[in-house]
């Protein structure tokens, strides 16, 4: 998962698997913002920071990226000099959806 961080830089997450029809539920509001070295932590919020992106890998290998707004194939790598840090949680809740029937 990565965050935008306004004014400076990308934030990422890695995240377990994930089974079919299921979703992530994240408690936005423990969420913080770690930089690369871990001074400066700061909370997650919505004023501060935007979602960007969940890249993942599907059943075949595939490498995706799902943002608010597409779908993209293949997935563009994070450069190294883009990434300010990393993104902490607790565990995010896991849910069923009700799309797979």
């Amino acid at each position: 998962m990565e965050i935008r961080r306004f004014k400076v830089g990308l934030y990422a997450m890695v995240l377990r698997d994930l089974g079919p029809c299921t979703e992530f539920i994240f408690d936005s509001p423990k969420m913080t913002l770690s930089p690369i070295g871990g001074k400066g932590i700061v909370p997650f919020a919505v004023n501060r920071a935007e979602f960007r992106n969940l890249a993942f890998v599907d059943s075949n290998g595939k490498a995706w990226e799902r943002s608010a707004t597409s779908l993209t194939y293949p997935l563009q790598p994070i450069r190294d000099a883009d990434l300010r840090g990393f993104v902490l949680s607790p565990e995010p809740r896991i849910k069923k959806t009700n799309q797979c029937g």
